[in-house]
């Protein structure tokens, strides 16, 4: 099992994706959308992480219920793929929900049944997987 996000929009507010889980096929099992924070530098809290492959594990919290660590992520920790509808949810993480709504034309975009994509990730997805970022 592995996941391959790829990244579709950029600006100076957010980033925008598609993550689609694979098992040994070329068509993906399910796809979720992302939103993360942009890209500045790889800084603590406020950019999203570097493209790379990583180690990803399920975990349970009971701030954020069902989630997903992302592990050894350069100079960052406690990167989370988690449910939430809005940039500002996230310190870094990768939001999910089953698609993305454009709120206002260019600077705030909302992930759409966040809560669903969580749980069906959960049900779906192995103890650990691999997580391919370009």
């Amino acid at each position: 099992m592995y996941a391959h996000l790829i990244r579709t929009e950029s600006n100076a507010t957010f980033t925008t994706g598609t993550m689609s889980f694979y098992t040994d096929s070329r068509s993906p099992m399910f796809s979720v959308r992302t939103l993360e924070r942009p890209w500045l530098n790889n800084m603590r809290k406020i950019s999203c992480i570097p493209c790379g492959l990583y180690l990803v594990t399920k975990r349970y919290s009971l701030k954020h219920g069902h989630h997903f660590l992302i592990q050894n992520v350069l100079n960052r920790d406690a990167i989370l793929i988690h449910r939430g509808n809005h940039v500002h949810e996230s310190q870094g993480c990768i939001l999910v929900g089953m698609g993305l709504q454009d709120c206002d034309g260019f600077k705030n975009n909302a992930t759409l049944d966040s809560r669903k994509a969580i749980e069906l990730m959960d049900l779906e997805l192995p103890e650990s997987f691999n997580l391919f970022i370009q």
